[in-house]
């Protein structure tokens, strides 16, 4: 019988200060998220600014596709903190800047995967 142990997912998925400009659009990598039952994923920004927002992706579908299981806008704190059940074996971030000026963002993603 196979005892599963913990492992610590603690990844950057946005390095600090990258930039995204007017109009314009980050996406992290696609990151492992296989036998976790939730995961964490905190993004920042230098400023409040309700034109940047953050999608967090799960997937693949059957299909190869990614779903949108999360968006949300820096309307009221310059970082979202969210934590979300895991909806697929892998996840990405886009972080859209719809605004008329460049910010810094960064982010990280936590989680807890059960290794057999």
């Amino acid at each position: 019988m196979e005892v599963s142990m913990p492992s610590v997912i603690s990844e950057v998925i946005i390095p600090l200060q990258t930039s995204v400009g007017p109009g314009g659009r980050f996406q992290s990598q696609e990151f492992d998220v296989s036998g976790t039952q939730s995961i964490s994923v905190n993004v920042s920004i230098t400023n409040v600014n309700p034109t940047i927002k953050r999608t967090i992706f799960f997937g693949p579908s059957p299909n190869g596709g990614f779903q949108p299981a999360r968006v949300d806008a820096f309307q009221t704190s310059n970082h979202l903190l969210t934590s979300l059940p895991t909806h697929g074996p892998k996840m990405f971030v886009v972080v859209e800047n719809t605004g008329l000026t460049a910010m810094n963002c960064d982010g990280w993603l936590y989680g807890v995967r059960l290794v057999p």
